[in-house]
């Protein structure tokens, strides 16, 4: 029972959170819809993305506390010609997106512990759904990462390219001080004047936080035969859409 009202408590504290900000919502039926003001050029799509002697050789990581981390073995970089098209729908996804998702493990255990119950926890969604075309998402290539996060896309021809990888959850260790109470020292003078002094005591706390990550680029080849290297490393939650 008290697991249950921890739940509940939890979903209350996300929904008045949501509603708060205003930032996001909870169902789909609540969503508005924005579409691209460009049309769609599915030839063009296809043509940008006809055979050259192009290559885009990458890497694709995290880089955190100055460290560089490979994104998982065998992760999937997906590759859009930038078209004007795809440009817009960048920058609306961008501008209709969510705040990056952070948890801690507690959060996590809750959560399952709720989900275990049945409790239905929040989803936050943006307050708008961008609807594209539904030809756009499907002129892409695609290619593999290694356990280095090295990648290569051969055979493209000169022009700008979006680079997305999937979505995945990096865990890091967060470490803080908490006070847990105070000191109290009493100190009786000599003219019967009594002081006190209070000094706050502090433990050490750490947790760990699970922070999702989805990393994109746009990158140009400018002539035939150019082999081009390339970091995919920026957050899609930072990244300014050129």
């Amino acid at each position: 029972m008290r697991n249950r009202s921890f739940c509940l408590i939890l979903v209350l504290m996300l929904s008045g959170l949501g509603w708060a900000a205003k930032d996001y919502v909870f169902t789909p039926e609540e969503q508005g819809v924005v579409t691209p003001q460009l049309a769609f050029d599915p030839d063009q799509a296809k043509q940008a993305l006809g055979p050259g002697t192009c290559s885009l050789k990458g890497v694709a990581f995290e880089e955190r506390s100055g460290s560089k981390r490979p994104i998982p073995t065998d992760s999937t970089i997906y590759l859009f010609p930038y078209t004007p098209y795809c440009q817009e729908v960048v920058k609306l996804f961008r501008e209709y997106s969510v705040p990056p998702l952070e948890k801690s493990m507690d959060e996590v255990m809750l959560e399952s512990q709720c989900q275990a119950m049945g409790v239905k926890l929040p989803e936050f969604l943006p307050v708008k759904r961008v609807e594209v075309d539904p030809r756009f998402p499907k002129i892409w290539r695609k290619t593999k990462t290694d356990k280095a996060g090295n990648f290569v896309f051969d055979h493209l021809k000169p022009g700008r390219y979006y680079l997305q990888s999937p979505t995945f959850m990096v865990a890091k260790n967060e470490h803080w001080k908490e006070k847990v109470g105070e000191d109290v020292q009493e100190y009786w003078w000599s003219d019967g004047v009594v002081t006190t002094d209070y000094t706050p005591v502090y433990e050490n706390r750490q947790t760990m936080v699970l922070h999702q990550v989805e990393l994109v680029g746009v990158f140009e080849l400018n002539q035939e035969g150019e082999v081009r290297q390339i970091e995919l490393n920026e957050d899609w939650h930072d990244f300014q859409a050129p």
